[in-house]
């Protein structure tokens, strides 16, 4: 009787310390690439040149290389898809052609270094590609905490030291910051013309564009606002090609309009 109490409180024992530690895993297995991925948002930004620099780039090309050697190690002996749509085609085929283009170059090493840049957009791309709705989710809550971020920092390069300068945020150049603020925007506009949110997140997503509009001001950036408006308007074609509501677009437009 002793012996067999023995064994079923062991077993029981370590049940109860199996559960969390799977759940653990599990939880680590699904958020890590989302912390790595976030982690490279504010790496990408350090990036001003070819020297010293340069390492900030080396460190977020490692760290999306790692994300996509953990997916491929997590789904041994599993199908692996991978996108064959043309905007993944086109993006490796204009990266192939920048690697290429560095042997007529009068600066092969500084064409290299671009050229390498380069790859983070394809590397992005796969692992959004084989991301889950929840990891989304995770991400466009990192975007939202650089946004805020940002935005402190614009606000006191902007306002509150003297000299007043223009808002670069995190880069060297208040171009660049307008235009990395740009490219954040336009996927959490693509989110805010989904239906398949409910409304107190899309007024969420339009307190976040609105921010963004204001950090983009900040910089008094004209070639991010026209680079910004491009964009709008290609998601203006896909709504009216795909025939969707066009109110929730108006109201888009309003968020971005109300800042100025």
């Amino acid at each position: 009787m002793i012996y067999q109490a023995s064994y079923q409180f062991g077993k029981r024992l370590f049940l109860f310390l199996q559960t969390p530690t799977l759940e653990a895993i599990f939880m680590l297995k699904n958020n890590l690439p989302i912390a790595l991925t976030a982690i490279t948002l504010f790496l990408a930004p350090n990036l001003h040149n070819h020297s010293f620099s340069y390492l900030y780039f080396i460190a977020t090309l490692s760290i999306l290389l790692s994300i996509i050697l953990f997916k491929l190690t997590a789904a041994y002996n599993a199908i692996i898809k991978f996108p064959s749509n043309n905007y993944f085609l086109l993006c490796i085929g204009f990266i192939a052609w920048a690697l290429l283009s560095g042997f007529w170059s009068p600066t092969p090493s500084d064409s290299f270094y671009s050229a390498v840049i380069l790859l983070t957009l394809p590397l992005s791309l796969l692992i959004g590609f084989w991301s889950t709705t929840k990891q989304q989710q995770y991400f466009y809550i990192a975007l939202a905490v650089f946004i805020l971020i940002t935005l402190a920092k614009a606000y006191y390069q902007r306002f509150i030291i003297i000299p007043h300068q223009p808002a670069a945020g995190f880069f060297s150049n208040k171009n660049t910051n307008a235009s990395f603020i740009s490219m954040v925007l336009l996927p959490i506009c693509a989110q805010f013309l989904s239906t398949k949110i409910n409304k107190y997140t899309q007024n969420l997503y339009g307190v976040l564009l609105f921010i963004g509009s204001f950090i983009i001001a900040l910089t008094l950036s004209r070639g991010a606002v026209l680079g910004f408006t491009i964009g709008l308007s290609l998601l203006l074609l896909h709504t009216l090609y795909h025939k969707r509501p066009f109110i929730p677009f108006i109201k888009l437009i309003s968020y971005q309009n109300y800042e100025k």
